[in-house]
């Protein structure tokens, strides 16, 4: 069993210190990135795996000022190559939905064991 006790899914902006979240680094996180931490079946495989190594604490950070709030999927798409029609990079329209859909994927999914503590958080960016 990993050390693992806590996973944190946020925001793949750089100007979060996803370490420096939960003073644990670095033995004791996982931490799961992507574009505007939204809850994908992507990292619901990571959290499932993240509980299975021992992680009985996850935590959702959202942010102020997000990128994937300022546009839409069709204004990113226009920045890509063809191809991109398909993809659905879920841009988020409005925040306190967005964190709460997210939220309720996490506490919703059966992967995911009863026993472990969900808790959401959104990061002020400009309180830094």
């Amino acid at each position: 069993m990993s050390e693992a006790r806590s996973a944190i899914v946020t925001c793949m902006d750089a100007r979060l210190d996803a370490a420096g979240f939960l003073d644990l680094w670095p033995g004791a996180v996982h931490v799961i990135r992507n574009a505007g931490a939204r809850v994908t079946e992507d990292v619901l495989r990571s959290l499932a795996a993240s509980c299975a190594m021992g992680a009985e604490r996850i935590v959702l950070v959202h942010h102020t000022d997000c990128a994937m709030a300022k546009h839409t999927d069709d204004q990113i798409r226009e920045r890509l190559p063809e191809g991109a029609d398909e993809i659905e990079f879920l841009t988020i329209a409005e925040p306190a939905e967005a964190l709460q859909q997210d939220l309720e994927a996490i506490r919703g999914s059966n992967l995911i064991p009863p026993s472990v503590e969900i808790s959401s958080h959104v990061f002020d960016l400009n309180a830094v």
